[in-house]
């Protein structure tokens, strides 16, 4: 197809799929093997192959439209070259609703965040969506993390013990000691690491998660160091979540990482141990990273 199919499709993508909320459409423009690189919808692995990756995406955006029911997308500017569309683009939202254990400000305050979108297609659908945001700004502006104000219980919380918990195990997780994690995590706990690295994927269980940490810490040869953690109490029901934004730098094979990162925890409200961690770095960097 011509590059100026491409832009049509990519455009009918945002503006009805996302902005208008038609789900239907998305079989007739998204690749059934679509790779999903994309931090404001949750990433997924090709792996998981076919409708189950479209069927999240529809997931996805419905809890987006749910928490802000206005939001909408603007192109600002939109280029093509060969099967890819590069467009930038402006978020717009306002807060109503939770979004994924993040509650809504008690303010509804509006959200604008300006980003990227690197679109990849094949055949006249998309086969993949990288994009690049400012991930730090959205979650300032939704509460979570210092910066823009934040609702007084969270400021109340972020010594609770879960909280200094999690920042204990998240600790230990990056230096590979395989004792306190298996201490603060749950048995069954689940730590979900999107992407097209090597590392991808989800990991079930205290010891696959020691296995992770331990690959990562082998990976860069405990160059790992993290510059920043604040743990931010998010909701109490029916476990206690917490979101970590943190820096991290690593070195690998002469390449350098320089990344910030959201961390989701849920931990149980009983013995304070993490039963799930959603893992969302800055992904195409992270991704380039660790690949071969």
């Amino acid at each position: 197809m011509s590059t100026e199919e491409n832009k049509a499709v990519v455009r009918r993508y945002i503006e009805e799929f996302i902005n208008k909320g038609n789900l239907d459409i998305a079989d007739e423009l998204i690749d059934s093997n679509v790779v999903n690189l994309d931090l404001f919808f949750p990433s997924f692995v090709a792996e998981e192959g076919g409708a189950a990756v479209e069927q999240q995406l529809k997931q996805a955006l419905s809890m987006y439209r749910t928490a802000f029911p206005d939001l909408s997308i603007t192109v600002e500017d939109m280029i093509a070259e060969g099967d890819e569309v590069a467009v930038r683009n402006t978020w717009r939202g306002t807060q109503h609703g939770d979004l994924g254990g993040i509650a809504s400000p008690p303010d509804e305050r509006p959200v604008t965040i300006p980003y990227m979108e690197f679109y990849r297609l094949n055949n006249g659908k998309i086969v993949e969506i990288r994009a690049e945001s400012d991930m730090l700004t959205f979650l300032e502006l939704v509460g979570v993390v210092p910066g823009a104000p934040l609702p007084a219980a969270a400021l109340l919380t972020m010594e609770h013990k879960n909280t200094l918990s999690v920042r204990h195990a998240i600790e230990a997780f990056q230096k590979g000691d395989a004792a306190v994690i298996r201490e603060l995590f749950a048995n069954e706990a689940v730590w979900h690491l999107p992407g097209k690295s090597p590392l991808a994927g989800d990991y079930n269980g205290v010891e696959a998660i020691v296995g992770l940490s331990g690959r990562i810490v082998e990976m860069t040869g405990g160059t790992l160091q993290e510059q920043r953690l604040e743990p931010i109490f998010l909701e109490s029901t029916p476990s206690l979540r917490c979101v970590l934004w943190h820096s991290i730098t690593a070195e690998r094979n002469s390449k350098t990482l320089d990344i910030s990162e959201a961390i989701l925890c849920s931990t149980s409200l009983t013995d304070s141990k993490i039963v799930e961690v959603w893992h969302r770095p800055d992904q195409y960097p992270f991704d380039e990273f660790f690949s071969q």
